[in-house]
This record gives C-alpha cells, structure tokens and sequence, in this order.
C-alpha cells in the first residue's frame, strides 16, 4: 500500500477533515435555541422547563442553569445550547413570577443608604423598599427575585420575595 502524500486514502481523508471543519459552525449554530416556558422542580431539585408547545425539557446544572432551580413557578426565557431534551443554558430572563407578578431579579446590595438590585430583566438599578421587607438585608449579595409594586422612580415595594441563589 502507497503511503505517500499522494496517495487516495489520504486525499479522501483530507477531504473529509475539510468537509467536517467547514460544516462544524452550520451545525454548532443550529444547536443554539431560545425556549420560553414555565419552570418546574424534580423531587431530586433538578429544574426542567416546560415549553409553550408542551414539551418538557431537561436543564442542565451546569453554569447558569444551576440558578433556574430557585425559579420553580416562573415563566422564563432560557438561551443556551440543545442536546437531545437538555438544555444547557448561557443566559435566562424572568418573563413572570408565579401568580402572574412583575419579578425583578438581581443581586441584592447596600449602596450608600439604598437596598438596590441590578435587574436582570431591565438593566436598570431597582432600589427596594426595605420597610417592607427588612428581613431581605440578612440576603445581601444573594440572587433574589422580588415581586412587588414599583412605588416611586425606579424603586419597588416588596410583596413576596424569595432567595434564588446564594
């Protein structure tokens, strides 16, 4: 058997390197997804998402999706990677909490004498009425979701809150 670099079986191995390195972005790109649906918690604390359509979907607990856990009950939106029925997921957005409130999802922090959250879902520095809620302060730097009625500019009057993630 030939083995030099002309021989066939190497063209024919080239050329199939080439073909697989030059489709691999078209395919990478077609497991990219956005699916919106409602979070639910397995008994093992495991977060799947069922979409618009029906079908339920597994989320992986790797990187973002280990978040989605504390969201049971929500409405969310979920971009990220699809393998089989798993999701993997890059980023995420509250779209409704349960009962059907405005959440505002961010990180908790004290600056100068105001409780603010960045909010994932606007951008926007959210300051919270702690005279509502101020149990929220022993939370700070935690993930938290507050649903609540916006009570002046840009700050919110907490309802129901819960801690998503530490």
């Amino acid at each position: 058997m030939e083995t030099s670099l002309c021989s066939r079986p190497f063209l024919k191995r080239g050329a199939l390197l080439f073909a697989l390195g030059f489709l691999s972005p078209t395919v990478g790109c077609g497991l990219r997804t956005t699916h919106r649906g409602l979070v639910s918690v397995t008994e093992t604390g495991r977060a799947r998402l069922e979409d618009y359509s029906g079908v339920t979907w597994r989320v992986s607990a790797a990187g973002q999706g280990a978040v989605l856990a504390g969201l049971d009950g929500c409405e969310v939106e979920i971009t990220g990677s699809r393998f089989g029925h798993r999701l993997g997921v890059s980023d995420w957005r509250v779209e409704s909490a349960p009962g059907g409130g405005q959440p505002f999802v961010g990180r908790l922090r004290l600056f100068g004498s105001n409780w603010l959250i960045d909010d994932r879902n606007s951008g926007q520095a959210v300051i919270i009425d702690m005279d509502a809620a101020p149990e929220l302060a022993t939370h700070v730097g935690s993930l938290i979701i507050v649903v609540g009625y916006v009570s002046g500019a840009q700050m919110v009057r907490p309802v129901r809150w819960w801690v998503v993630a530490p």
